[in-house]
């Protein structure tokens, strides 16, 4: 076989290959994540890290409903049916996918998100955390790093993963200590979450 014929059996050979590729990278390498191509109210940033929807069908479940509308609405949109997010528990663990994503951040994905052997539900119910591996106990554990462990802001409703939940310029642990709702921007004094932090 001569070197041309070599040369244009690989040149064929790429042009046939490449109708599959290159729009693969190319949409793969210019997708803006903010983005919403099919139009359904979430961006694709949202459907595949939060609900895990599909970023390209309009309806993901094919239940006739808008992923968004699903979502503002309370509905699962991977999930046929009226599915409630708060009902609605995909990996089985005994924390419904909405506790998993608000409240605990663990994975609504995957039963055992630290990967210890116990299933995140046997964890959060015998006070242990899901999201750190081990023998960690939610009152001994600060995830985001601010003064509060973990269950005492699972008390107050308080996120895990930002040590101002309000966003006002003041930590969670200092709202608390002082008498101010962490939950809110303005400067409301409480003393109901003084009781339920130290008392934990």
């Amino acid at each position: 076989m001569s070197k041309r014929t070599i040369i244009a059996a690989v040149i064929v050979s790429l042009i046939a290959l490449s109708p599959l590729s290159l729009p693969l990278t190319a949409k793969a390498s210019t997708i803006d994540p903010n983005s919403d191509e099919d139009h359904d109210g979430l961006s694709y940033r949202v459907e595949v890290e939060t609900y895990h929807s599909n970023p390209d069908k309009w309806d993901t479940d094919g239940d006739g409903w808008a992923d968004g509308w699903e979502v503002w609405h309370g509905y699962s949109p991977i999930k046929v049916g009226e599915a409630k997010l708060d009902k609605y528990d995909g990996d089985h663990d005994g924390l419904t996918d909405e506790q998993e994503r608000n409240i605990y951040h663990s994975d609504p994905k995957k039963s055992d998100t630290d990967g210890d052997g116990y299933d995140d539900g046997i964890e959060v119910r015998h006070d242990y955390s899901p999201i750190v591996a081990g023998s960690a106990k939610l009152r001994d554990v600060d995830t985001d790093g601010e003064g509060l462990n973990d269950a005492q802001e699972i008390a107050y409703g308080t996120d895990l993963l930002s040590a101002d939940t309000d966003r006002d310029g003041w930590n969670d642990h200092a709202e608390v200590y002082n008498g101010y709702d962490p939950l809110s921007h303005t400067n409301t004094k409480t003393d109901k979450y003084l009781r339920i932090a130290w008392a934990k």
